[in-house]
């Protein structure tokens, strides 16, 4: 029986080592989650749209975490801009952490240089994130067409739908087509550049049309407005009427396209139907009964 003792105290002396050991152990996490961070930089809406004499304020928030995953409050988190001003006037300013871990700070900007602004946060260890602020986003094109299988003799509609429009007021698009075996009929607006205006009338717009005889189209279409306003939206830009006129593939597609903003600085433009694959429209030959 007294030969168990010293084992039981070994055991116990053991525990209460481990004991300590882990504590230590926490300690030190604790310690190294105080001085090891990291920061992540974000904005509410990466992309702004402002008139070119027109401020707009973005929201940016710096969120700070330990070593161990948890936010960290009371933090210094200096916050610098390529572009644009902070509140107090300055492109570089130090903001603190809340309980939640989290700075926020406002930009107000106009539309910055080169389309993008960088908003970078710095710990005091040097430790860096950044968000880029887009303006304007890139504008969309496609082209899309309910009638992929047609007749001699139907008549091919086909719709430009846009998305990402930031402030523009002129579309310049060149497209190209068969002419052996579509001819180009009219165009008609979409409504996206006619939109109402604050008095509730449409803006008045030009939709110009050059068609070339070897099936090049030339669509200029602007808003006439004075003085000029742009438009944010999405929607359907134009429409184009084909009469199928001989069996084939119309090998109708964008071959360019520009959108001009208020200020006149061309939009970065993704062409989503620059080839003649993108619209497989098939003209059949006309049926007997068809023909008579």
């Amino acid at each position: 029986m007294n030969r168990s003792r010293p084992g039981t105290a070994r055991i116990a002396a053991t525990a209460a080592l481990l004991a300590l050991l882990a504590a230590a152990a926490c300690d030190e996490s604790k310690e190294l989650s105080r001085r090891e961070q990291r920061v992540v930089v974000g904005a509410f809406s990466a992309n702004i749209c402002p008139l070119p004499d027109a401020d707009s304020t973005v929201n940016i928030q710096a969120t700070v975490y330990g070593l161990d995953g948890s936010v960290a409050a009371g933090i210094n988190v200096t916050m610098t801009t390529t572009d644009g001003l902070f509140p107090n006037g300055t492109q570089v300013e130090t903001i603190k952490t809340g309980d939640a871990g989290i700075a926020n700070i406002v930009l107000t900007t106009r539309r910055p240089p080169d389309d993008e602004i960088v908003v970078t946060g710095t710990l005091e260890d040097g430790k860096d994130d950044s968000v880029t602020i887009n303006a304007p986003p890139d504008a969309r094109v496609a082209m899309i067409t309910a009638d992929d299988e047609v007749t001699v003799g139907d008549t091919i509609t086909v719709l430009v739908p846009t998305t990402g429009l930031c402030q523009a007021r002129q579309a310049l698009f060149e497209i190209s087509y068969d002419p052996a075996v579509v001819e180009f009929v009219t165009t008609a607006e979409g409504g996206v550049f006619n939109d109402f205006d604050a008095a509730g009338a449409p803006t008045p717009t030009d939709l110009y049309v050059v068609d070339a005889p070897r099936g090049t189209m030339r669509i200029n279409y602007e808003r006439t407005n004075r003085p000029y306003t742009g438009v944010i939206s999405s929607g359907t830009l134009f429409g184009i009427l084909f009469n199928a006129i001989a069996a084939g593939e119309p090998q109708i597609y964008i071959r360019s396209v520009s959108f001009l903003p208020v200020d006149g600085r061309p939009l970065t433009t993704i062409n989503q139907a620059d080839s003649p694959e993108s619209m497989p429209i098939t003209v059949s030959p006309a049926t007997p009964a068809a023909a008579r």
